[in-house]
């Protein structure tokens, strides 16, 4: 084999090998970005996440003070306070206003918050809007000779006999 064709035959060898070793570059650079961009991906979705989190943290203690602040209000209103008692203590209600009016969709920021609670009547979940004082509630897994008795009493209104 004469030199001139050597060379050529060895030039068309060297570029078809330069063609796979760029098509195999392209390749893992193409992974190395998509691995980055999951990557980056994943860290903006987590941003989001802990945002959101603070957030919904803050409109609760938004809710919290916003709950003291109507009940500091209702104390100062010499009227109100013959209607609390030991069990329960309501917000005044100006006319024309309902309890979910003063305690649904307080707006703060971008946001608002909701003050309300569930409870089950005649196997349905109702809401009520407003607060409820837990510790005035009976706990039957606690009771005591005083909590016996008014549970005793509550029964007794309920119409239950004292055998049963």
């Amino acid at each position: 084999m004469n030199r001139k064709k050597f060379f050529k035959f060895s030039a068309r060898q060297e570029r078809g090998s330069i063609l796979i070793v760029a098509v195999w570059m392209l390749a893992i650079l193409f992974l190395l970005t998509m691995s980055l961009s999951r990557h980056a991906n994943q860290e903006l979705l987590l941003a989001k996440y802990s945002l959101h989190k603070m957030q919904a943290r803050y409109l609760a203690w938004a809710g919290f003070h916003y709950a003291i602040s109507q009940i500091r209000q209702d104390s100062l209103d010499p009227d109100s306070g013959a209607y609390d008692n030991r069990f329960a203590c309501g917000v005044k209600i100006s006319d024309g206003r309902t309890a979910e009016d003063i305690f649904k969709k307080i707006p703060l920021g971008k946001g608002h918050f909701d003050i309300f609670g569930e409870r089950i009547e005649n196997d349905e979940s109702l809401t009520y809007f407003g607060m409820s004082d837990e510790d005035g509630k009976l706990n039957l897994n606690a009771l005591n000779l005083q909590n016996y008795l008014i549970f005793k009493e509550f029964l007794t209104i309920l119409g239950v006999q004292e055998k049963q």
